[in-house]
C-alpha cells in the first residue's frame, strides 16, 4: 500500500505521459517567441516601422480616446492636422436671403463648437499618444531618442516628432548618415552634452564619450592631423611617434574642455 501510494503521488506530481514532458517545455517556448510584441528598434529586421506602426495604431483603436481617427491618420501621414485650414468659415455668395444667412451662421456656430472640441480633445490626447509610443520602443531606442539635442523642447510633447525621429532611426541608410546635417545633429548633440539631474558623473561620462566617438567618427582622422600640425607643440622634425602623440593630445584636450564647460553649467 505504501509503495502504491508514493508511485501515485510520483504520477500526479510529474507528467503522467512520460516523455511529453520536455516537448510542453519546447511548446511554451516557442509561444514565448510567438507572443514577442512588436518595438521600435534602431536595427531591428524583425519589426521594420511599417508593422509597429500598425500595432500602434490598432492599440490606439482600443484606449477609448475621443476622436481617435484624427491621431490616427496623424500618425500614418506623420503630420499634424491642418488645423488652419480644417477652421469653419462662413461661407456666404452673397446672394442668401436673410432666412439662408441665418442658418448658415448657425450651421457655422455649430462646426465651430465641434471643431473647438475636436482641437483640445487632440491637445489632450498628445501626451497620452507620446507615452504610448514610448512603451513601443526599445531600451535602445529609447536611449538614442533621449539623446537628441531638442528633446526636451520638441520632441517630449509632440508624439508626431517622435515618430519622425523614430521613423528616421529605423531608415536610415550608411549613406545617409555622413550627409552634413548628420554631421550637424551630432557636433550639437556633443558640444550640447550636459549632464542630466538624474545622471551620475559616471553615466553621464559615458554618454559623453558616446557623442564624442560619433562626431570623430564623422569626422575620420585627418581632420585631426591638420588640426595637431597647427599646433606649437608641432613642427616639420618630429617623428611620426610623437606626432601621433600630438595628436591624441589634441583630441583629449578638444574633449576635456567641452566635457568641463557642459559639467560646470549642469550644476
Amino acid at each position: 500500500m505504501t509503495r502504491r501510494n508514493q508511485s501515485t503521488r510520483g504520477v500526479r506530481g510529474g507528467n503522467r505521459f512520460g516523455g511529453n514532458r520536455q516537448t510542453s517545455g519546447n511548446s511554451q517556448n516557442t509561444k514565448k517567441k510567438e507572443k514577442r510584441s512588436p518595438k521600435y528598434h534602431p536595427s531591428d529586421p524583425d519589426f521594420p516601422y511599417a508593422d509597429v506602426t500598425r500595432s500602434l495604431i490598432e492599440r490606439i483603436g482600443m484606449e477609448g480616446l475621443e476622436y481617435p481617427q484624427i491621431m490616427i491618420s496623424s500618425i500614418k501621414e506623420l503630420n499634424e492636422p491642418d488645423w488652419d485650414g480644417l477652421k469653419p468659415k462662413l461661407d456666404l455668395t452673397g446672394q442668401e436671403d436673410e432666412i439662408e444667412k441665418e442658418a448658415k451662421k448657425e450651421e457655422l456656430k455649430t462646426e465651430s463648437v465641434e471643431y473647438h472640441r475636436q482641437k483640445r480633445y487632440w491637445s489632450k490626447a498628445k501626451w497620452h499618444v507620446h507615452s504610448l509610443i514610448m512603451s513601443f520602443v526599445t531600451s535602445k531606442m529609447k536611449d538614442k531618442i533621449l539623446q537628441e539635442v531638442n528633446y526636451n523642447e520638441k520632441i517630449e510633447s509632440d508624439p508626431i516628432e517622435l515618430l519622425r525621429r523614430i521613423n528616421k532611426f529605423m531608415t536610415t541608410s550608411d549613406v545617409i548618415d555622413w550627409e552634413p546635417i548628420t554631421l550637424w545633429e551630432a557636433l550639437q548633440k556633443w558640444v550640447n552634452c550636459r549632464q542630466k539631474g538624474n545622471e551620475t558623473v559616471i553615466e553621464y561620462r559615458k554618454r559623453f564619450e558616446e557623442c564624442a566617438t560619433t562626431v570623430l567618427s564623422f569626422l575620420g582622422d585627418s581632420w585631426l592631423e591638420v588640426f595637431a600640425a597647427k599646433t606649437t607643440a608641432y613642427h616639420e622634425t618630429i617623428t611620426r611617434l610623437m606626432a601621433c602623440r600630438i595628436e591624441k593630445r589634441s583630441e583629449l584636450q578638444l574633449k576635456s574642455k567641452n566635457f568641463k564647460q557642459n559639467f560646470r553649467m549642469s550644476l
